[in-house]
């Protein structure tokens, strides 16, 4: 519950891991972010998952310049989950924004984009409008198969914006009635988690469209493949955990094939590199979902590296 109709009080975490090129940047964002009198900055946490890079260094710089910013080091690597798991833990504010180390805030309202539903309609969580940034001419094969299925995703979110498909992972917004307790598991997507754990205790949701932030997409096949794995590993344990019909259900957009078949008419370079990355992509996974996953326990190992 908020504490004070006056003003909401605010902490920002940015799970981090050798991101010594990237974090000077969201810190940087979001310390410029326009003041509001409604709601109060109070802490910056960055965790660090056992940085071995200037990551810490930095971080300490930053907060020598602005007493909000707050070095959370660990000392072992135990993942992205874990760091949230922490934040959860130190954070008694109101709201809590969760913001990918290597992305960039568009604009210095994001916070306040992010931040104004839980104080207008006292939604549980919020998503971020989350767009590529490797934009320009290019024939990246991987690039061009991304921005394809950039394409789509947005089509989704515009058709069925409450859905998972406008609540990444990258960019979340939580109010204290979703995270004070909430404790993620080691064997989840932090955003298919707490998407789903939002729906599951009955808080509303909503997608800040206008609160646009950047991040790097994959440059290459192999992490297009990485990336298409994961997320169908994800679908299925999220069924597991919060039912299949649910699931299934919130993923589903109706009228799409047929977006697509306009879109790759549109685009048909595009849309042959994302086909050709898909079904790649698609081999890569039950291959390595048969022999990696169920026979050599590479799963685990997955779970581990998994920084978000």
């Amino acid at each position: 519950m908020i504490g004070d109709d006056r003003f909401l009080r605010v902490d920002v975490a940015i799970p981090a891991y050798n991101e010594e090129f990237r974090i000077s940047g969201i810190l940087q964002d979001v310390i410029s972010s326009i003041p509001c009198n409604w709601f109060q900055v109070r802490h910056i946490y960055v965790i660090s998952d056992a940085s071995t890079d200037q990551t810490e260094e930095i971080v300490r710089g930053f907060s020598k310049r602005d007493e909000r910013v707050r070095l959370i080091q660990k000392s072992e690597r135990k993942g992205k989950n874990d760091s949230i798991n922490l934040a959860f833990e130190q954070s008694n504010a109101d709201v809590l924004i969760m913001l990918d180390a290597d992305i960039r805030l568009a604009t210095d309202k994001v916070l306040q984009n992010l931040v104004e539903p839980i104080y207008r309609d006292r939604v549980g969580l919020v998503g971020a409008n989350v767009l590529p940034d490797n934009a320009g001419p290019t024939f990246n094969p991987a690039i061009l198969a991304r921005r394809f299925d950039w394409q789509l995703e947005c089509e989704k979110r515009k058709r069925k914006p409450i859905s998972y498909w406008s609540f990444y992972g990258r960019a979340l917004t939580l109010s204290k009635d979703l995270f004070h307790g909430l404790v993620l598991p080691k064997s989840h997507a932090d955003d298919f988690f707490i998407y789903y754990s939002c729906r599951r205790i009955g808080l509303e949701v909503a997608y800040a469209k206008d609160a646009w932030v950047y991040f790097k997409a994959p440059n290459s096949i192999r992490d297009f493949m990485d990336q298409y794995s994961r997320f169908k590993f994800w679908i299925g344990k999220a069924s597991e955990e919060f039912g299949s019909q649910l699931v299934k259900t919130d993923l589903e957009v109706p009228g799409m094939a047929g977006y697509v078949l306009s879109t790759f008419v549109q685009h048909p370079y595009w849309g042959t590199m994302w086909a050709g990355c898909k079904l790649t992509s698609l081999v890569a996974y039950l291959i390595r979902y048969r022999t990696d996953f169920l026979e050599r326990g590479f799963y685990k190992t997955w779970v581990n590296d998994d920084q978000g």
